[in-house]
């Protein structure tokens, strides 16, 4: 399953669209977006990243990983197997209940 269908199942009516040259993902606001991978010798450009605005509020686990940062949480997978469907289901979920709040 690619992330995109993930985000497109957990949020049936999300936009896309692009926004900064990548993909980014809206209702009322930006949910979350897809950047371009960070640049790595070990990985080859063979890496996807998942950023969430309101990291915070809608992870309470912490699968998100800040990095210094107030609101927004990234994760970066080097490979599909790597995501924890889990874990993004209900960090998506709780962005729809939030958007749904709003």
């Amino acid at each position: 399953m690619v992330l995109r269908d993930v985000i497109r199942e957990a949020i049936p009516n999300v936009k896309e669209m692009l926004g900064w040259g990548i993909p980014v993902f809206s209702g009322r606001e930006n949910i979350c977006y897809i950047p371009e991978p960070l640049k790595s010798s070990s990985d080859s450009g063979r890496s996807v990243r998942i950023c969430f605005k309101f990291a915070p509020e809608i992870d309470p686990a912490g699968y998100l990983l800040m990095g210094g940062r107030k609101r927004y949480g990234c994760r970066t997978f080097s490979a599909a197997e790597a995501i924890d469907l889990t874990a993004l289901t209900n960090i998506l979920a709780n962005a729809r209940a939030r958007e749904e709040g709003l």
